[in-house]
């Protein structure tokens, strides 16, 4: 049969089979054209949710049962009679179980910069300087790593401490209050189960607590009050509420305005200072905040999000690309804590985030006045 006949055969009006094709496919994109507009209304109830907190509790799980079934007998030995005992493993290494009044450095020689055996105390646990620890760590009282040790996974069902330059090339949990000194590499995931405090300099990828504390913090700004004018973007497409505008280019947001409906923007938002918005925002190309803003909901952009000094977010914020969040800044609260996610971050000193922190390239705590390097 001819190739030419072939090409018409299941086709209807006998039209060949490259028209065809052409004809799908010109269709396929018209049809995407027209629905664009739609596709942000349609992922509305989803881009403004918060992240779900991914489990990386692994190791810390495992020190756990290990210290609570593996181990508990040792530990429970040496916390009676203030001795050391040495076992081993699941994996078959060795570890180290420390009674009251035992610390590490007595159990090392001098000299030493690197154990690879796990460490189990029944008290307080503390890490030398300089010592690289290839094991894992486990306190039942406060732990602390001093200056320039590196250390794999610690967990500590009370206080732990990094100290300065020191780092933590997998997990680090405290059940209380972790605090992290300036200079400190936190590699994998640092959580707490009541604050967790970073210095400037602080480098960072997953952080996890009820309440985390960028560096020294003043007082927070007050949330604005009083009436203040109300915007309403020109020529925008808006559901029949009014609760949410559609703009397809570029949207600045004045001064000291109130916005209450959500903002779904094309291009690029501005929102200036000392605006309050009754809703969240959405960007295909980037978000940036002045100083002083308020907003009730999230922030969403596949771009970058800017977030000037003392402004206020709700909601969660997700950043495609870069954020960069001011001096004295709030988001979430402790009542609804939220997700923030960027592939690069950096925060600055004075702020505060409730709740979960993903940089999943890099993120850094910087100083107000190096923000812009």
């Amino acid at each position: 049969m001819p190739s030419t006949e072939l090409a018409r055969i299941g086709w209807p009006f006998g039209w060949p089979l490259g028209w065809q094709i052409a004809l799908l496919l010109g269709g396929s994109l018209l049809l995407a054209l027209l629905l664009r507009p739609a596709r942000r209304e349609w992922l509305r109830e989803q881009d403004d949710q918060s992240l779900p907190v991914p489990r990386h509790e692994d190791r810390i799980d495992t020190l756990r049962t290990m210290a609570t079934q593996e181990f508990s007998d040792m530990l429970q030995r040496v916390r009676d009679n203030g001795g050391v005992m040495r076992g081993i493993d699941a994996d078959g290494e060795p570890v180290l179980v420390l009674g009251s009044k035992q610390d590490l450095a007595s159990q090392i020689e001098p000299g030493t910069r690197r154990i690879g055996f796990g460490v189990l105390t029944s008290q307080r646990l503390d890490i030398p300087g300089e010592l690289v620890c290839e094991r894992d760590l486990f306190a039942e009282g406060r732990a602390s790593v001093a200056q320039n040790a590196i250390v794999r996974s610690l967990l500590s069902l009370r206080d732990v401490a990094i100290g300065v330059r020191a780092r933590v090339t997998g997990r680090v949990h405290a059940d209380g209050r972790l605090d992290v000194a300036e200079g400190a590499w936190l590699h994998g995931e640092a959580s707490a189960g009541q604050a967790l405090a970073l210095a400037r300099r602080t480098r960072f990828v997953r952080l996890h607590a009820p309440v985390i504390e960028f560096g020294t913090r003043d007082s927070p700004a007050a949330r604005q009050q009083g009436n203040l004018p109300e915007f309403v973007p020109a020529d925008a497409q808006h559901d029949a509420a009014n609760r949410r505008f559609i703009v397809h280019g570029d949207l600045v947001v004045p001064a000291g305005h109130r916005v209450s409906a959500d903002l779904i923007v094309g291009g690029r938002l501005q929102v200036h200072e000392n605006c309050v918005v009754s809703g969240s925002l959405r960007a295909d190309r980037s978000v940036r905040l002045g100083q002083g803003v308020q907003v009730e909901g999230g922030i969403v952009s596949p771009s970058d999000i800017r977030i000037a000094d003392n402004c206020r977010i709700d909601g969660p914020v997700m950043a495609g690309t870069r954020l960069i969040v001011g001096a004295g800044c709030v988001l979430g609260t402790r009542a609804e804590p939220v997700s923030v996610s960027a592939a690069r971050m950096r925060i600055a000193t004075g702020s505060l985030i409730y709740g979960f922190v993903s940089a999943r390239q890099a993120g850094q705590v910087v100083a107000p006045q190096d923000l812009q390097a």
